[in-house]
């Protein structure tokens, strides 16, 4: 079963979060095997039309698994970029096992991947942290890719926890044409961290929410997911899009 031998890690359809659902589709073996995984991004196969009746971008970002491909650490990030429709078909033995040594320490915090439309301007976004950015399609190489209807960029965050042993937690976050963002390095202090050892999940909600409110920031995956899948020790809240004027 092909979920046994890759992650997906993040993947977004135009403005909407489906890692979920294609995290179910590899592990249905109608679209994934031991050797490859195969579909066509669509309304119908993720079950969602945010824009109707326009071709939509797809992004997924995957690695391997610990495994026979990857060895004994996960293998390198990598990003699919496609149009609504495109055929993706993954060769596990053709992806690179390769392990991203920049991601050891929570200092290490960054964007991995970021997509305009479906074009990679990840290292763009790396430069652009420090300081608010317009989104706009000027500020991008490529033309027009939809013209008259609203961009979206695109971003994966990789989160390090530096323990032992390391484990990374991706999270995705996408910002629309027309925004003012910053794309601020997560290890600044708008990125906060709770203690959570013993703490009940009432309690942790409830003190979350308080700060969550009165700041301009957004709990990153979902709050149930990330209580589930977080270490112990460590809560993660974005900076907040569509906040700054």
């Amino acid at each position: 079963m092909a979920s046994t031998v890759i992650e997906v890690l993040t993947a977004t359809f135009y403005n909407t979060d489906v890692t979920a659902r294609v995290q179910s589709l590899l592990a249905d073996p109608q679209y994934g095997t031991n050797e490859t995984f195969s579909f066509a991004p669509s309304c119908r196969a993720l079950d969602i039309d945010t824009l109707p009746d326009h071709v939509k971008p797809f992004i997924m970002t995957w690695r391997l698994k610990q495994g026979p491909y990857a060895g004994d650490q996960p293998g390198a990030v990598m990003t699919i970029r496609v149009a609504e429709w495109t055929p993706i078909n993954i060769v596990f033995a053709d992806a690179n096992p390769n392990r991203d040594q920049n991601l050891q320490s929570p200092q290490d915090r960054r964007i991995v991947s970021a997509s305009w439309w479906t074009e990679d301007v990840t290292s763009q976004c790396n430069k652009s942290q420090s300081s608010p950015w317009v989104l706009e399609q000027a500020g991008f190489a490529s033309e027009d890719p939809a013209p008259g209807i609203k961009k979206v960029l695109s971003t994966t965050w990789a989160f390090p926890t530096g323990g032992s042993p390391n484990t990374v937690v991706f999270a995705p976050a996408f910002y629309i044409e027309g925004e003012t963002v910053m794309l601020a390095n997560p290890a600044s202090s708008q990125l906060l961290q709770f203690e959570r050892i013993s703490m009940d999940y009432a309690v942790l909600k409830a003190r979350v929410t308080s700060i969550k409110d009165s700041l301009p920031l957004d709990i990153m995956p979902s709050m149930n997911s990330l209580v589930s899948e977080m270490p112990p020790t460590t809560l993660l809240l974005f900076p907040r899009r569509n906040t700054l004027s």
